[in-house]
């Protein structure tokens, strides 16, 4: 288990207009919540990975 999922629960809500479902990323410890469609959490995940990425290429030069 991450430290993520350690600390935060996804549960499902509905869908979106494009028919993607939409979760709600709810912390333990509070109580707010974030609300996105799956695609914008997919997206929030590949431009981090695209970061690390990019951070990697600078030490490894």
């Amino acid at each position: 288990m991450s430290a993520c999922e350690e600390t935060t629960r996804l549960f499902a809500y509905g869908t979106d207009d494009d028919g993607n479902d939409v979760v709600r990323r709810v912390p333990k410890e509070r109580v707010h919540y974030v609300e996105r469609s799956v695609g914008e959490i997919e997206e929030t995940f590949e431009s981090g990975l695209e970061k690390a990425a990019g951070k990697v290429e600078e030490f490894r030069d």
